[in-house]
């Protein structure tokens, strides 16, 4: 549906939650200030470095960037939420210290999409990966370019259509207001995505407009007791919007949050990281309802696990 209200001079929020790597982080910012579209704010929201992050952040000496500290350190999930928080954009994207957008026109494009189509939730572009400790380069395109319903993405998640990275989402702040994340606490890539979905469409496109680049020592697979506590509630709580809204069936809930849960374990076959990760589980303070549907994806996750690793 074309919108025929002008968004070109709406806000976008570019959120870089940061722990460290201050060398990195100067990479990040400058990659916005490039953009081709001026009206944006930097948010960057540091989790209580013990490296100097403001002083990065002053030698760039943009009034466009605005710094903010916690007082203690809240962990990865918590400290996109607070950043969300602090911003005050009409769209959104979640930036990592140590990635960055490589085309100039990223953000005016999505812009010009959600000024067109105000069916919209989300404008998702495809990634350039790069491991910085190998030097290996991949592409991760989308596979589509134009707009694709929540529903028919949703439902054919993984299997014609893949999950965005994390910075190569721009997202309607309402969206996000709308949706279950706000009683969470906690944003996480895939599970804000699922919550922008959750209230319209998507408009994808093929072209790759952003650099996600995996460090030798990245949290992205780490996890411990806060984190898996956080998320377990989260991604349960924003699959069961999706269901009550009829976007998605259980079916495909069940398969969303074993595809989430295997993301949580770090060995390729069953073992020791498993029984850790179960472990885990049982100490979270979840309502008997939510334990119910993780232990029903997870024991479908361990089976696929075991089916795999005998056939």
């Amino acid at each position: 549906m074309e919108n025929e209200n002008t968004n070109q001079f709406k806000l976008v929020s570019i959120i870089i939650p940061t722990f460290n790597r201050a060398s990195l982080l100067e990479r990040a910012i400058n990659s916005v200030l490039t953009q081709s579209y001026k009206n944006v704010e930097i948010i960057v929201s540091d989790d209580n470095s013990n490296e100097n992050i403001e002083e990065v952040v002053k030698n760039i000496n943009s009034p466009l960037v605005k710094y903010f500290k916690n007082i203690v350190n809240l962990g990865v999930c918590k400290n996109k939420f607070e950043g969300f928080q602090k911003s005050k954009g009409d769209y959104v994207v979640f930036l990592d210290n140590d990635d960055y957008f490589n085309s100039n026109d990223y953000i005016s494009s999505a812009v010009d999409k959600f000024m067109k189509y105000n069916n919209i939730s989300v404008f998702a572009c495809s990634s350039e990966k790069r491991r910085s400790f190998t030097n290996e380069v991949s592409n991760e395109h989308l596979g589509y370019e134009g707009i694709v319903s929540n529903k028919e993405y949703l439902a054919n998640l993984f299997v014609k259509y893949d999950k965005p990275s994390q910075l190569a989402m721009i997202i309607s702040r309402n969206s996000i207001l709308k949706s279950k994340i706000m009683d969470t606490g906690v944003i996480d890539d895939f599970i804000l995505f699922l919550s922008a979905l959750s209230n319209g469409d998507a408009y994808v496109t093929n072209q790759v407009m952003v650099v996600y680049e995996i460090q030798k020592k990245s949290t992205t697979n780490s996890f411990n007791n806060q984190f898996i506590r956080q998320t377990s509630n989260a991604i349960v709580l924003t699959t069961s919007e999706l269901v009550e809204r009829k976007i998605i069936t259980s079916k495909i809930q069940n398969e969303i949050v074993t595809y989430f849960f295997s993301f949580l374990t770090t060995g390729e076959n069953f073992g020791i990281n498993d029984i850790i990760f179960i472990r885990k589980i049982l100490k979270c303070n979840l309502v008997k309802e939510r334990k119910l549907i993780l232990f029903q994806c997870l024991k479908n996750y361990f089976y696929l696990k075991i089916k795999n690793k005998y056939d």
